[in-house]
């Protein structure tokens, strides 16, 4: 963690939508149907947004604060995915 609560909340936002991105490739990937490729493009098109926005809100975080952003290219926290 990044040792300030407002980061570490930015970041599992950041992590789910990575995750979340994963997932929505994979329904994209094995779509059998017209149906269920246009469903999977939808979710991935939105999910794309929402990872843009995790990452733009983070970055202005930081640079409003003055924390130091933590590496989103190699994080060393997963989600819990209880």
């Amino acid at each position: 963690m990044t040792g300030c609560q407002s980061c570490d909340e930015f970041l599992m936002e950041y992590l789910l939508a990575r995750e979340e991105l994963k997932a929505a490739r994979q329904q994209l990937a094995y779509a059998t149907s017209l149906e269920e490729w246009e469903a999977a493009r939808t979710r991935l098109a939105r999910v794309e947004a929402y990872k843009q926005d995790a990452t733009q809100e983070l970055a202005l975080h930081c640079a409003q604060t003055g924390c130091e952003p933590p590496d989103v290219g190699a994080p060393t926290v997963e989600p819990m995915t209880h």
